[in-house]
């Protein structure tokens, strides 16, 4: 994220178009700060999601190996 003299903010997006937002040079300043703030954040819940839903992916196949552990054979 980049912010231009003239008040520009500047997002870049990995694999998606850049984001332009023309703005007052002290809103570009606080849109910035706040975006740096909540950024990580962000990032953080996004790695524990995954992290669940893999921990939950991996339950699934155990409970699904032990069901058909004691199935009964005929």
């Amino acid at each position: 994220m980049t912010v231009e003299p003239a008040g520009k903010v500047n997002i870049t997006i990995p694999h998606r178009r850049d984001i332009h937002i023309p703005l007052e040079p002290l809103e570009a300043e606080r849109l910035v700060e706040k975006m740096n703030e909540l950024i990580p954040i962000e990032k953080e819940r996004r790695v524990e999601r995954e992290l669940a839903e893999q921990a939950a992916e991996k339950d699934r196949e155990r409970q699904k190996a032990d069901t058909l552990k004691y199935r009964p054979v005929r």
